[in-house]
Formats: structure tokens, C-alpha cells, sequence
């Protein structure tokens, strides 16, 4: 079955206390997405940088991060007080090189 074009994220409190700063295996977006996808957070299956990236058995796919998610991960990564937050992102298929 094809990902779907777009996937809806909620990052919940439990997401905020139990993510790791600094660690985008862990962190608050990777443990909301890791559980939209039915993937682990403990295997490292997926990792939020630029993109969501998803590892899949014939390589990479992801979803692209909006403006405003990147701003509130580096506020998280900061140190700063953040607050659950909702957000749609879209479907990217990565090019293999």
C-alpha cells in the first residue's frame, strides 16, 4: 500500500515530557509521528532533521516539516517552554542517488 499524500501529527503533552532535546530519534515530533505511523520510537526507524525521515525496506521516504514546526523544535531543543501542537505534514518520496 502507498504512504498516504499527507499525515496529521499531534504532539501531546506526554510527547513533550517524554521527548529528548537534541535527538531526532526521540524527540517530541518523532515520538507524535512514530506513533501516527505505528512505527517504535526505540527503533530508530524514524528521524525528524529537515524532513520526517522514514526508513523503509527499499530506502528512505519522509514528510516535510512546516516553517513553524522547525521554529518549535528548536525551541524545544533550546531549552524553552513549548506547548502540544497539531500539524499536517506532507508526503515526500526521496530520490535515490
Amino acid at each position: 500500500m502507498p504512504p498516504p499524500d499527507a499525515i496529521l501529527i499531534e504532539v501531546t503533552h506526554e510527547d513533550i515530557r517524554h521527548g529528548e532535546r537534541r535527538d531526532a530519534c526521540r524527540c517530541p515530533v518523532a515520538r507524535a509521528a512514530c506513533r501516527r505511523l505505528g512505527l517504535s520510537v526505540t527503533d530508530e526507524e524514524l528521524a525528524v532533521e529537515a524532513f520526517i525521515d522514514v526508513w523503509t525496506w527499499d530506502g528512505w521516504d519522509g514528510y516535510g516539516l512546516p516553517a513553524e514546526i522547525a521554529e518549535w523544535i528548536e525551541a524545544f531543543d533550546g531549552g524553552q517552554t513549548v506547548t502540544p501542537v497539531t500539524f499536517i505534514a506532507p508526503y515526500v518520496r526521496f530520490l535515490e542517488s
